[in-house]
């Protein structure tokens, strides 16, 4: 029984993580990097998004994915969140 509910736990935890990375706005440096490039071009048009109330064009998405990318490189920015960076 225990194994189950551990196991239940693992992936909620799993699911909730994932969920962050998903284009929500709410993930932070550490789930940013760890995200592939389509995984990051979702979260920065998500809160793009949120911002503008509209879609951004796939240029202006990539264009902040970068600068995303470099703000987010240090160690120290690692809680950060994506949303609080993007100018």
């Amino acid at each position: 029984m225990h194994r189950f509910v551990a196991a239940v736990a693992v992936g909620l935890s799993a699911v909730a993580i994932a969920g962050c990375g998903s284009g929500s706005g709410a993930a932070t440096c550490a789930q940013f990097n760890a995200m592939d490039s389509d995984g990051k071009r979702a979260e920065v048009a998500a809160v793009l998004k949120d911002r503008n109330a509209r879609n951004s064009s796939d240029t202006e998405v990539r264009g902040k994915v970068d600068t995303v990318v470099g703000s987010c490189a240090p160690d120290s920015q690692r809680d950060k969140l994506v949303k609080d960076l993007l100018p």
